[in-house]
């Protein structure tokens, strides 16, 4: 299961349980989906439906929580 970290504006922001370094989160939104390095906060990939509307929303969605985000990714991976 991965755990929500935000959900705001029609998108999850979530962290996989079985993921990797360097700490990062996804968001998802119509199905699409893109995944965001935390630090600093940038766009790594995107499926091709994620637009480029999307992505700055989710920057600055991701922005706005960065701190909730740390703790999340501190929870599930314990570093």
């Amino acid at each position: 299961m991965s755990p929500r970290v935000v959900k705001e504006q029609g998108y999850d922001i979530v962290i996989f349980t079985q993921d990797h370094y360097p700490p990062h989160v996804h968001a998802i939104k119509n199905s699409e989906l893109a995944k965001f390095t935390l630090d600093p906060v940038e766009l790594v990939t995107a499926t091709r439906g994620f637009t480029p509307k999307m992505i700055v929303e989710a920057i600055e969605i991701i922005r706005r929580n960065k701190g909730h985000c740390w703790k999340i990714w501190h929870d599930v991976y314990g570093k």
